[in-house]
């Protein structure tokens, strides 16, 4: 069940990039920061998307624990996780933007 709403989460962020304009890689001439700067706006934008799909997810599993305390410890740890690893997103691209607007990139995010 969890890999089935994984996929369809993965499958609904890459569409929602390509419909927003994240998605399309420069054509001719980028130089490798400004690929490696593209690379990581849609590694971000689909680790929100699926982080925010686990945050609602465990939401929830714990509003349907039912007073179990194991299920709904379970969904505590799922937020939580869900929530550390969106920070480890943001991280990586703020550290990657800073690279790319002190080295010399030409299309920092």
């Amino acid at each position: 069940m969890n890999k089935k709403i994984l996929g369809l989460a993965i499958l609904l962020g890459i569409l929602g990039l390509n419909q927003m304009g994240l998605a399309q890689l420069p054509t001719g001439g980028g130089d490798f920061v400004t690929l490696v700067s593209n690379f990581f706006k849609i590694l971000v934008g689909l680790i929100a998307i699926i982080a925010v799909v686990f945050i609602i997810l465990g939401a929830f599993q714990f509003f349907t624990a039912a007073g179990d305390p194991e299920k709904a410890s379970r969904a505590k740890q799922q937020i939580i996780y869900a929530v550390i690893g969106l920070f480890i997103a943001v991280a990586a691209w703020a550290l990657v933007n800073w690279l790319v607007k002190n080295f010399g990139g030409t299309q920092p995010f």
